[in-house]
Formats: structure tokens, C-alpha cells, sequence
């Protein structure tokens, strides 16, 4: 059976043996076709309603990654300062940055505001402390759509058995907190789970969170954030463009500005890595995938 390295023409006439003399071992080699083509692919899952893909930043802040999300129009979530600060680098202006944050401090929170990106709170907590830091402000909210999914039950971060969001029993305190400090909710956010094959909870969430979003008056934007793990190779397979088809655009006449999507965490059989020389050599033992979230 050929590799997936000859199928692909990973090297595209490259020695590795000489790149990985050149750069020395242990190294990552990536192939910027192959990114470019998976970002372009995931940029247009949706076509029938306003949708930005957002790259998440955590999966790898490799500079040059984050720079060519950057040129295939790819949005980015940052989870942390830090990650804001390398989209900096890479050229992303703050209105292309979503800072989703869990459980953070009073002085990230400060620097984020300071920074001007876009932030979500993902409890009662971190809202009330942010209007008290930016009252007058736009923020979003992580909500909790009742339906988790995930690989193993500790990557599960939406359901019953999770800290992660607010739960949609706990809205109305949502509006107090905004109207206390004159918070305009401009958008919603999930994250259900990592590495699960099955959309059917995805889905469920999604529409869960559609129907929470009736309560929301001032929306901009929804983001359904990670959903599905699969191999490149089997995405038509899978033919996830056609359960984004059936989503409405418009619910009971309200139409959103925008859709964003972390549309989906799947192998990204965009990298070599060389443990050793021998590796470069024989090609024998090589890790050819990355995970990478988007």
C-alpha cells in the first residue's frame, strides 16, 4: 500500500534527509498546499447563511499557520493573552479575533479590553466582573445546550456533567447582570466536546442554542463552536456541508448577521514530524498528523 506521504507528494521534490540535516531533528515539516486546501474547504462548509470559519488558535500557534488562516480569510479563536498577542504578530486585526477565555483574571480580562477584541464570558461570574471592568460594552456569553459530546468523558464540556458555560436555567440572571452595567449581548457561543464522530449531538446543540437565541435581543452573531472529528479523506464521505444545510438562517423573522463556526477538529495530515536522522532516512517512522481545530 503506497504512504500517504507518496500519495500526496508531501515533499514536493524536497530531500527530507537534507532538510532535516539543514534544520536538525526533532522537527515538524509542514506542507502549506495542503493547509491552504483544508482551509479553503472548511471556509465554505456553510454557503447559504453569512459564516466565517474561526481557526483555533491553541491547536498550534505556529506564526506561519496563524499567518495563512490569515490570507484564506479565517477568523481565530484566542484563549488566552498570549494567543491574542501571536494573532498580533501574525498580522490579524482585532475585529478577526474572538477571546474565549475560561475562569480568567481581573488583569487578562483588563488587557483583553484594552486590546479591544471581542470577549466571551463563559459564567455569571466572569460577566459580572467584566461589566464592572467595561461597563456600556458589547460582549458574548458561553452557553451551556444542555448536550455534550466527546471521545472520553473528561474532553465533554457541555451537559449536565460540566462547569464549562452558563445553563440556560440561569439567562434571566444573564439580563440582570447586563442591564446592571449596560452590557449589550452581542453574541452566544458553545463548545461541546472534542474528537466525537457522531453529529447528531452537534446538531442538537446547534439547535438547542438557535432556540436559546430567541431570548437574546441584540444578537450580531451565534458562534457553534468545535464539532466533528474525522480523517480529511472522509469528509464527503461524511457529507457534513448537507446537516449545515438544514439550519435556518432566520429564526421567526430575525435574521443574524453572522455565523461562525469552529466547524470541526479532524486530523490534519498537514505535518512530518522527524524524531531522528533515521526517520528523515527511511521514512519508516514518521507521526504525519497534527491535530488542528477549527
Amino acid at each position: 500500500m503506497e504512504s500517504y506521504i507518496n500519495q500526496v507528494d508531501f515533499f514536493k521534490g524536497n530531500d527530507p534527509e537534507k532538510i532535516a540535516q539543514e534544520y536538525g531533528t526533532p522537527l515538524y515539516v509542514y506542507n502549506e498546499e495542503i493547509i491552504r486546501r483544508h482551509m479553503d474547504a472548511v471556509a465554505k462548509v456553510i454557503t447559504k447563511y453569512p459564516y466565517t470559519a474561526n481557526y483555533s488558535v491553541k491547536a498550534n500557534t505556529n506564526i506561519h499557520i496563524l499567518k495563512l488562516a490569515l490570507e484564506e480569510g479565517n477568523n481565530c479563536d484566542a484563549m488566552s493573552i498570549g494567543e491574542i498577542r501571536m494573532l498580533q504578530k501574525a498580522g490579524f486585526p482585532t475585529d478577526r479575533i474572538f477571546y474565549v477565555p475560561n475562569n480568567v483574571s481581573e488583569e487578562e480580562l483588563k488587557e483583553a479590553i484594552s486590546i479591544g477584541v471581542m470577549t466571551s464570558l463563559d459564567s455569571l461570574a466572569q460577566l459580572e466582573l467584566y461589566g464592572s471592568l467595561n461597563p456600556g460594552s458589547k460582549c458574548a456569553v458561553r452557553l451551556n445546550p444542555g448536550v455534550g459530546a466527546g471521545h472520553h468523558e473528561k474532553v465533554v464540556t457541555a451537559g449536565k456533567k460540566t462547569k464549562f458555560g452558563i445553563s440556560e436555567e440561569d439567562i434571566d440572571q444573564i439580563f440582570e447582570i447586563a442591564a446592571r452595567y449596560q452590557l449589550t449581548i452581542a453574541g452566544i457561543n458553545q463548545h461541546i466536546g472534542s474528537l466525537f464522530m457522531d453529529p447528531e449531538p452537534y446538531l442538537k446543540a446547534v439547535s438547542n442554542l438557535l432556540r436559546i437565541a430567541e431570548r437574546f435581543p441584540n444578537l450580531e452573531f451565534i458562534d457553534f463552536g468545535d464539532c466533528l472529528f474525522f480523517h480529511v479523506c472522509s469528509w464527503n464521505n461524511l457529507s457534513i456541508t448537507k446537516h449545515f444545510d438544514v439550519m435556518p438562517g432566520i429564526i421567526h423573522g430575525r435574521t443574524y448577521q453572522h455565523i461562525h463556526a469552529n466547524i470541526c477538529s479532524y486530523i490534519f495530515p498537514a505535518c512530518i514530524l522527524f524524531h531522528s536522522m533515521d526517520s528523515a532516512k527511511n521514512h519508516t517512522s514518521l507521526c504525519h498528523t497534527v491535530t488542528t481545530r477549527f
